[in-house]
């Protein structure tokens, strides 16, 4: 079964290869020095990959290969919905611990500004209770002379 997928894509090769002999493309170097080659690449890198990734490699390479198209069509869409639901929640994630640590400084930037601006108020009052007095009389005015509704 491992044989298979190389085997096809040397046949591929040895079509294409005499196809582009048929033009008189002589550029190309032979399905078997290719073969060999990738064959050398492929055993040294198997040979000095570490162990767990040997051991994913013979689970992988024992798989058949699909000759229909729709399963694996269909195994790539569901990939992508699990993808873009674990895309969206970790970027949900992100956005809420963002905004937060945003509203925190700028929440403390106007605490801050209004400490500054405090000390060049009466000294009797405060800024703070000022600004709560106006917020309370805004309050009042609005439940006494409530907005005409149309």
């Amino acid at each position: 079964m491992d044989q298979v997928s190389p085997q096809s894509a040397k046949q591929a090769y040895s079509y294409f290869y005499q196809q582009a002999m048929s033009f008189n493309i002589t550029i190309l170097p032979s399905p078997d020095k290719i073969a060999s080659a990738v064959g050398t690449v492929g055993y040294t890198v198997y040979q000095n990959c570490p162990a767990n990734l040997q051991v994913y490699f013979s689970k992988f390479a024992s798989l058949p290969l699909q000759t229909n198209v729709l399963p694996v069509f269909l195994v790539l869409v569901i990939l992508y919905i699990l993808f873009s639901l674990i895309m969206a929640t970790l970027r949900g994630v992100f956005r809420l611990v963002y905004n937060f640590v945003r509203f925190t400084l700028i929440l403390c930037l106007i605490i801050t500004l209004i400490t500054i601006a405090q000390q060049y108020q009466a000294q009797d009052s405060s800024l703070l209770q000022f600004v709560f007095d106006g917020v309370v009389q805004l309050r009042d005015q609005y439940v006494k002379n409530p907005p005409s509704s149309m």
